[in-house]
């Protein structure tokens, strides 16, 4: 299980995220977006555009007022909330600098059980049913 706290209206996981090396990035937990995605250099500064030619895209909104952007799908080799180990996961990546938040959405967070504890402003994230089971119990 992970907790975390809603600090200022939002709920930030640590996550941590392996390109090329395991790095710890916060992610904000948003279960209105439908694809979990952050700018390039949260992944990895080194990365390049061209890296990604051969790859999925999406055009993407909801970050610049009736803009989109463009994001390529990128495979971690892990994608750890917190303590919750879901590894290898495909995240979508922009190289557009106007990206101000990186956010942790449905794609990733289906795969996991949470539950909103309103009377704690928590949000608790669990591997699986028993886990959930077990803490509630």
């Amino acid at each position: 299980m992970y907790t975390l706290k809603n600090i200022d209206d939002r709920f930030v996981a640590n996550c941590i995220v392996k390109y090329s090396k395991p790095r710890v990035r916060r992610f904000v937990i948003d279960t209105g977006a439908r694809y979990t995605c952050c700018s390039y250099d949260y992944i990895n500064p080194a990365l390049k555009e061209e890296d990604f030619s051969n790859c999925r895209t999406k055009m993407l909104g909801g970050f610049v007022a009736n803009v989109g952007m463009k994001f390529y799908e990128c495979k971690l080799d892990q994608f750890t909330i917190g303590t919750v180990d879901l590894k290898d996961q495909n995240i979508w990546i922009t190289f557009d600098p106007r990206i101000a938040d990186s956010l942790l959405g449905m794609d990733i967070l289906k795969q996991v059980l949470f539950l909103n504890r309103p009377d704690k402003g928590e949000v608790d994230i669990y591997t699986d049913y028993d886990e959930l089971k077990e803490d509630l119990l």
